[in-house]
């Protein structure tokens, strides 16, 4: 699995060319592609967290927690960690306006969104949602973080629009540990995955225009949410795994030859 991404990784940078007049200005550059998303945090020095944090993200710092990000920036780690795990702003403020750029600027009608949920491996006990359960990236089931991510193709252009973290039943059910890793009261609800894929679908994605929905084999494995896509009038295009049995819509029907009742079609394998 991991050698997969690496494949990917290295596929994508081998068509990147980037000369030396690319970096001119690009701080300030930077600051401006910013401006609108961080418009609605309250504050001045704020604003200057929220930039400086997301510049720690786009460095070259091995690591990119609080602390390595603030000492990227020769600061003080105590201020930025406040801001990060204490200060209260609006993630979907932010959200809604990436979704409002990115249909103004890439939307067409014969858009695709992408639904993925993607694992993160990650230890201890006190991070949201942290939980023994299977990891794509690491091939197991392990410790880690999952999340459901939506991506929105147009043509040559795409980009992540939404995204939800997935709480684990043992979550969910244990209110205070919740409060205490930051879940909102609101948000202390148990939901499948597939769950926040439509909910997201319905809500801030249904401002790009699209003609498919497209997903793995993980979508495609719930009747009930290929049923809800169907009510939704949405075509959908979902991986499926080649060892599932099928029955061909125009094969003939099965007839006892005793009997005369139709029996069940015969399955084939997707593969064959």
């Amino acid at each position: 699995m991991v050698k997969r991404y690496t494949i990917a990784k290295e596929s994508v940078f081998a068509d990147c060319w980037i000369t030396p007049e690319t970096y001119e200005g690009v701080f300030e550059r930077l600051e401006q592609f910013l401006s609108p998303f961080f418009k609605d945090i309250f504050t001045r020095m704020q604003q200057e967290k929220s930039v400086a944090y997301t510049k720690g993200l786009l460095s070259n710092s091995e690591k990119k927690n609080v602390e390595s990000i603030a000492y990227c920036h020769g600061q003080d780690r105590q201020p930025l960690q406040i801001f990060i795990g204490q200060v209260e702003w609006n993630d979907d403020v932010i959200l809604d306006e990436l979704a409002d750029q990115v249909a103004a600027e890439i939307g067409i009608a014969d858009g695709i969104l992408v639904i993925d949920p993607t694992s993160f491996p990650k230890k201890g006990k006190k991070s949201v949602g942290v939980q023994r359960q299977w990891c794509g990236r690491l091939g197991k089931v392990d410790n880690c973080q999952v999340a459901i991510f939506i991506a929105y193709v147009a043509g040559s252009h795409f980009t992540l629009v939404d995204r939800e973290l997935y709480l684990p039943k043992e979550w969910t059910e244990d209110p205070e540990r919740c409060r205490a890793a930051g879940v909102p009261d609101d948000r202390i609800v148990e939901k499948t995955r597939h769950e926040h894929a439509l909910a997201m679908l319905q809500g801030r994605c249904k401002k790009f225009r699209h003609k498919w929905i497209a997903g793995d084999d993980k979508m495609w494995r719930i009747p009930s949410f290929r049923k809800k896509l169907r009510k939704m009038n949405e075509p959908y295009m979902l991986a499926i795994l080649s060892n599932f049995l099928i029955c061909g819509i125009d094969a003939p029907p099965v007839v006892c030859e005793h009997c005369g009742v139709e029996l069940e079609r015969v399955s084939v394998n997707v593969h064959a």
